[in-house]
């Protein structure tokens, strides 16, 4: 999950650094980049479905994630604390990213994102019912 998580947050701090080197006037630079960026940034939705489903395993029976060695749980538990704390400000960003890059990336790269980001947008908003129920459901938090 954390890896994720970690992919995810890379993906936003490229979309930044991007946004920056447009300002900067480096436009060429800029788009080329965001041309390449774009279709990863909208896969990260699959990236949002595996830390949902790893929330999900830990939920259904965290107990069986550890049962080789019990010393793990608090990294279990803790690690998807970590990432749960962390999603609610991923699914909020990676819509706002894909914007923004999306206009660099222009031509056939921005008409294929469109329709990948309306199964963007729903996964990220049911992601958030899946976080709010899994924060009670990880112990100890």
């Amino acid at each position: 999950m954390l890896g994720g998580v970690a992919n995810i947050e890379a993906a936003l701090t490229m979309a930044t650094y991007v946004g920056a080197l447009e300002k900067e006037g480096k436009s060429d630079e800029a788009k080329k980049l965001a041309s390449a960026l774009l279709p990863e940034l909208v896969k990260m939705k699959d990236e949002i479905n595996n830390i949902k489903e790893g929330v999900e395993k830990i939920k259904a029976d965290p107990a069986s994630l550890v049962k080789d060695n019990p010393m793990l749980a608090p990294k279990v538990v803790g690690g998807a604390t970590q990432a749960l704390g962390k999603l609610p400000g991923i699914v909020t960003d990676l819509p706002k990213a894909v914007s923004a890059v999306k206009p660099l990336a222009g031509g056939a790269a921005g008409a294929a994102v469109e329709a990948g980001m309306d199964k963007a947008n729903g996964a990220a908003g049911g992601a958030m019912d899946k976080v709010d129920a899994a924060k009670d459901a990880v112990p100890g938090k």
